[in-house]
């Protein structure tokens, strides 16, 4: 197996052993429309601020996200045409190409991006960091939007979030609990509110809400202790256990809430439930018409290169002891 996990499988596995086995082992997952117009929107949104940060205009960086945003959901639309789809990108707000590029314009000339530009000398947008314990054999990966080097001579890692929710939130209290933040112990967070509301008539409004602002965070050294900590004690489960075996893998029940069954693999382990044959959970998944997510050849080069460079786990605590 690939010996390395992030804080998505983290969490995963502390919820449920069993959704960590399908979802990242055997690689299974529900084809689901909910959240894809959000989820482009998102990764549309995060092109503009890498395009930004590399020396793009503002119009090119509108210009280049929107155009690719709207070429996504055409052929989102051509290869999905479900009546369920369609509802959500007619009902999503952010399916407004006109809103996206105001959302990037905003956050890049008024917002925390102008902000962010003005005190970086040197970017790295979209960075993937590792680290290695050798104890485990296992790497902790994380993605990060972006790490500068600021003109002070000191690195700040972003993490940049769009949201329809209000911005005073406690970003901080998700940083020390987000294992991949504790790479970096400058962390801050560039939170844009994108917000438009529905009429009673059920026409959305044309009046857009945006804000923005900046959360520098400090992850303190305690705080870098436990997600590593937390990292370690899931590596460490999934080494002592047989991956043949499903059944070293078992549900929680606190992730399906096996009454209403919240959990995409719910149907799966009804089934399944006493199965020690992979190939039958496999078949099963398939009439069940559940997906196994397969990476492109560019995913699988950047995570062999970023494992190639990993930090060695045990050099990386004696910087926080």
């Amino acid at each position: 197996m690939k010996k390395w996990i992030d804080n998505s499988q983290i969490s995963t596995y502390e919820r449920c052993p069993r959704e960590w086995y399908l979802r990242y082992h055997l690689g299974l997952k529900k084809p689901t429309y909910k959240g894809l117009v959000a989820q482009e929107f998102g990764k549309a949104f995060h092109r503009a601020i890498e395009l930004f940060f590399k020396s793009h205009s503002v119009e090119e960086c509108i210009e280049i996200a929107v155009s690719e945003f709207q070429e996504t959901l055409n052929d989102l639309s051509v290869k999905n045409p479900t009546e369920e789809f369609l509802q959500e990108l007619y009902e999503d707000p952010r399916a407004d190409v006109d809103l996206l590029s105001r959302t990037i314009g905003y956050f890049l000339t008024e917002g925390v991006g102008k902000q962010i530009k003005d005190m970086t000398l040197k970017a790295h947008p979209e960075v993937l960091l590792s680290v290695y314990d050798p104890r485990t054999q296992f790497h902790l990966i994380g993605r990060i939007d972006l790490i500068i080097e600021t003109f002070g001579e000191s690195k700040l890692m972003v993490d940049i979030k769009t949201t329809r929710y209000s911005i005073q939130q406690n970003w901080t209290v998700k940083a020390q609990t987000d294992t991949q933040l504790g790479f970096i112990n400058a962390v801050s967070y560039a939170v844009l509110r994108v917000d438009r509301r529905k009429l009673k008539s059920g026409v959305w409004s044309p009046k857009i809400t945006l804000e923005s602002d900046f959360f520098p965070v400090a992850i303190t050294r305690t705080e870098i202790q436990k997600a590593l900590f937390r990292f370690r004690m899931v590596a460490s489960e999934i080494n002592s256990k047989d991956l043949d075996d499903p059944m070293n893998f078992p549900c929680r029940f606190t992730s399906c809430q096996r009454f209403n069954s919240a959990c995409q693999f719910h149907p799966l382990c009804q089934i399944t439930w006493n199965s020690r044959d992979k190939q039958e959970i496999q078949e099963t998944a398939q009439r069940l018409e559940l997906i196994i997510e397969q990476w492109s050849p560019a995913q699988e080069d950047e995570l062999h290169q970023c494992l190639e460079n990993s930090i060695d786990i045990t050099r990386f605590e004696e910087e926080i002891t």
